[in-house]
């Protein structure tokens, strides 16, 4: 095996991310981890291969960072035959035009039917390009780097040139699959911060109400020493207002070298203002792997949460634990939710814990080698049960276990598919900090089988069912989870192979009031808790404990085989729990009578507000935010004999409707019965027309096995969107009443921005948010960064003020690097985003306010007009204030 290999993947629910001072909730990243990068390129054997070495003499060093790209690409990229230099070339020259608004790009057809020509527009500079004779990756570089240069050249404001650099190749590798592409350097450092661990506070948090709010701190931590509790608002960190600062930036702020100091302010219930707290950073070891026993039943559990550097070491620690904590442990729960992958030597690790020697693990196949790695020795941890869980979460290396678990009858699989990626990908570390990241070859799981796209299909699976007042019913199992062959650009493969469950059951889910109140503080829902916690009981765990206490061997195939008496009461036990907790809906849920007639005849509508609608029809849907009930009806037409068990539910491209569930229960001859379900369209949905189908479902089998009656339906579902409102805006600064009043902005000044923001669009806003980011770093200290404004009718203005500092010291460095600046930083500039939003309808303007400081022949803009054209002839505003009278804008 390979050394430099890794797997590289693409989460699903990444709920929690250990970062800096703590761990950021809500976070997709792709996590691409490797332990020995790829050699310089320079000295690398594809450096002289094919046209490599000419492209390297000859290529302006502009593009250094795309030249290595491609050279990379052309030598090692699973399916060369899915290179398109000409798509290529077109797809890099679009993200100039799509990041400079200067830069118009004509081609001469359809950007994906291979155009062979452009025209590019670069102000009042154009010049044509032709495209028909890009076949090689040596003239795709020259011919970027000839759009570049003249793009570069033609500009009337200077542009970060790594940026657009990283945009060009990221665009180009778009054409290839999801999973090649580069990472800037604030991702590369992101996806590596696992490895080894990183210097930082030690505590989780989140943004609750809009503050920066402590989840947890992580006992024995520098913050917990430091005396940081739950429920702490950090509104400063060191010299930057943490006011509209995204998560994620915070964190990098906390983040730092070991043995550095940060200084946070601190609110705190009961304290009059905020307090510093000096915390000195020390190296924080993220765990990938922790382990529960679960001594009433002698189960051990363990939960690996990813594949990094230390993953296999930590696992044997875990299980020796185990051991000494249960000396006749009689079986084990692997729990694979929810990992993403990494390391694919550390997952070959893990799997040897539980094999024998001479199994085949895992194949890596490239377009010219095939290679197998087999276990080198019997494993210690055989001889007892074995159940892993997994969701389709699990991806890449997660899948590597589980498939050779599972192939070689160790391990019965239990969960729902997992995600399915199948390829692995290089790692080539740049100088400038970020990485290219390219896809190499497939893996194989044992018996030559690729899972690409189809995942590893579980022994058992086994998903939730919901029935209760609040949220509604679910009883047939959802068909709208996203994996690897829902990607754009997603890789097939030859070497699949179908399989089905040997059981699929259900069980009937329903949170604890403890588990809802730690879902709001992670910030997560209560069905994905699980995946951030350590070990919690909830169903599946419980049905692995179930399972492992009454297996008699640790073989996969003699477990399922005799444990047929164990899945026939789970089911009726299931059935049971189901029947009352419908019973308490006032679903009549009985079975029906074997001796009755049989009746599958039924009429069936829609209601909705004052409509009332016949199957084919279509139902007027206003974009209006309001909740109202959508009923389906049903009709029992059978001269005789009940529906029993009877249910419905949608399907539609429009998430509004789609898996909305209707619950009917037994309807007699002649009888009608409804069931409503609350549908509210967003203000923010455009007009649209989508087709609903509608499917019936009769019995217990039929909602377990997902099989509709043949029966089904149709209605159009017509969303009628209400006009947005639209803003236009004036701002103006003022250094009179807090600051200098010399008309332009000096250092260790306080500033008020004034801004009158005008409603220009067809419908009334109810609320209108105002803010201000900071992307100066230590240059600005936001004092008030937000405003609201309730009710904004239709050709209304209204005022609000902003409040801030700029800083005495002039700033030596960029904020952070995951900014992407449209132009260089400039210490000398205080750089704020401006955003006016109606998230309701989803109307906003973000808008770049650059402000000259300590510029003695620069005077502060007074007042600046919306960059939305208004209408002829109306006054924005014509207001005096301070002083400063300001002219109608017209």
């Amino acid at each position: 095996m390979k050394k430099n290999i890794c797997i590289a993947l693409l989460p699903l629910f990444s709920c929690m991310l250990l970062s800096g001072c703590g761990i950021k909730a809500g976070e997709n990243n792709d996590q691409g981890l490797i332990a020995k990068p790829e050699n310089n390129l320079e000295s690398a054997p594809i450096a002289s291969n094919g046209d490599a070495g000419v492209a390297l003499q000859k290529a302006p060093r502009q593009l250094r960072l795309m030249q290595f790209a491609l050279i990379l690409l052309n030598a090692r990229y699973v399916e060369p035959e899915r290179i398109n230099w000409k798509k290529m070339t077109a797809y890099g020259i679009d993200a100039l035009q799509n990041m400079i608004p200067e830069v118009v790009a004509k081609f001469d057809r359809r950007i994906d039917d291979n155009p062979s020509s452009l025209t590019l527009h670069v102000g009042l500079a154009s010049r044509h390009y032709s495209l028909s004779e890009i076949n090689t990756f040596a003239k795709t570089l020259q011919t970027s780097e000839n759009v570049y240069n003249f793009v570069f050249s033609n500009l009337t404001d200077p542009k970060d040139p790594a940026e657009l650099e990283y945009a060009m190749i990221n665009s180009m590798f778009s054409t290839l699959d999801p999973h090649t592409n580069l990472l800037p350097p604030y991702m590369f450092e992101d996806m590596m911060t696992g490895n080894g661990g990183f210097g930082g506070c030690g505590f989780v948090v989140g943004v609750r109400d809009d503050n920066l709010t402590v989840i947890s701190p992580m006992e024995g931590a520098p913050a917990w020493r430091a005396g940081i509790k739950t429920g702490d608002i950090i509104v400063r960190i060191d010299d930057e207002s943490t006011e509209n600062m995204p998560l994620q930036d915070a964190v990098d702020r906390m983040r730092g070298d070991v043995g550095s100091q940060v200084t946070l302010y601190v609110k705190r219930k009961g304290w009059t203002e905020a307090k510093p707290i000096v915390i000195t950073r020390e190296k924080i070891e993220i765990k990938s792997v922790t382990s529960h026993a679960i001594k009433a039943d002698n189960i051990g559990y363990i939960k690996l949460k990813s594949f990094d550097q230390t993953t296999a070491k930590e696992t044997k620690s875990h299980l020796e634990a185990l051991h000494k904590a249960m000396p006749k442990m009689k079986g084990l729960i692997l729990d694979l939710r929810n990992n993403s992958g990494g390391l694919l030597l550390q997952s070959i690790e893990i799997a040897e814990l539980f094999l024998s020697k001479g199994d085949t693990i895992v194949s890596v196949e490239g377009p010219t080698d095939h290679d197998s790695t087999k276990a080198k020795a019997d494993g210690p941890e055989r001889g007892y049960p074995l159940v892993v869980l997994i969701n389709e979460g699990s991806a890449s290396a997660s899948e590597i276990v589980a498939g050779a678990l599972q192939f070689h009858d160790r391990a019965v699989i239990v969960g729902e598919t997992s995600f399915g990626k199948g390829s692995v990908q290089i790692l080539k570390d740049n100088p400038d900090g970020s990485a290219i990241k390219i896809t190499s070859a497939q893996y194989l799981t044992p018996g030559d089988i690729s899972i690409q796209g189809v995942g590893i299909v579980p022994d058992i699976r086994l998903t939730p069912s919901f029935a209760d007042k609040e949220t509604g019913i679910s009883l047939i199992e959802t068909h709208n989870i996203k994996r690897e062959n829902a990607l754009e650009q997603s890789l097939h493969s030859s070497k699949t192979k179908a399989r089905t469950s040997a059981q699929s059951l259900r069980y009937l889910y329903k949170p604890s009031k403890e588990d809802e109140q730690r879902a709001k503080d992670l910030g997560v829902t209560t069905y994905d808790l699980r995946s951030t916690e350590d070990y919690t009981a909830d169903d599946e765990t419980r049905f692995a404990v179930a399972l492992l206490k009454q297996a008699s061997s640790d073989k996969r195939s003699e477990i399922l085989n005799k444990s047929n008496k164990f899945f026939t009461q789970y089911t009726a036990d299931f059935l049971n729990t189901l029947k009352t907790s419908l019973k308490s809906l006032g679903i009549d849920w009985t079975e029906a009578d074997s001796r009755a007639p049989k009746c599958e005849s039924f009429d069936w509508g829609i209601k909705y507000r004052d409509q009332t609608t016949a199957p084919g029809g279509t139902v007027i849907f206003p974009a209006d935010a309001e909740e109202k009930d959508l009923t389906l009806w049903v009709k029992n037409t059978c001269a005789s004999g009940d529906l029993t068990q009877f249910s419905a539910s949608l399907k539609s491209n429009n998430s509004a409707f789609d898996e909305r569930e209707f619950g009917f229960g037994r309807i007699k001859p002649g009888e009608q019965r409804e069931w409503p379900v609350k549908i509210k369209i967003p203000k923010s949905m455009s007009s649209r027309d989508d087709a609903v189908e509608v499917s019936f479902y009769q019995g217990d089998d039929a909602h377990l096995q997902n099989k509709p009656l043949a029966q089904k339906g149709e209605f159009t579902a017509s969303v009628v969107r209400e006009q947005k409102p639209r803003f236009a805006y004036t701002y103006w600064f003022d250094d009179i009443q807090r600051g200098n009043a010399d008309g332009k902005l000096s250092r260790g000044e306080s500033v008020d921005m004034y801004l009158w923001v005008k409603n220009v669009g067809e419908a009334a806003s109810d609320k209108v948010r105002v803010h201000i980011a900071n992307e100066s770093g230590s240059g600005i200290l936001l004092q008030q960064g937000r405003a609201t404004i309730e009710n904004l009718p239709i050709g209304t203005s209204k005022l609000v003020v902003l409040k801030f500092d700029i800083s005495k010291d002039r700033p030596q460095k960029p904020p952070s690097k995951r900014i992407k600046r449209d132009r260089p930083f400039n210490p000398d500039e205080a750089f704020l985003n401006l955003t006016i939003a109606d998230d309701a309808y989803d109307a906003h303007i973000i808008h770049p306010v650059i402000i000259p400081v300590d510029n003695a022949d620069a005077k502060v803009t007074q007042w600046q007009k919306s960059t939305q054209k208004l209408p002829k002839g109306s006054a924005l505003m014509s207001h005096a204030q301070n002083g400063i009278t300001l002219a109608n804008v017209m």
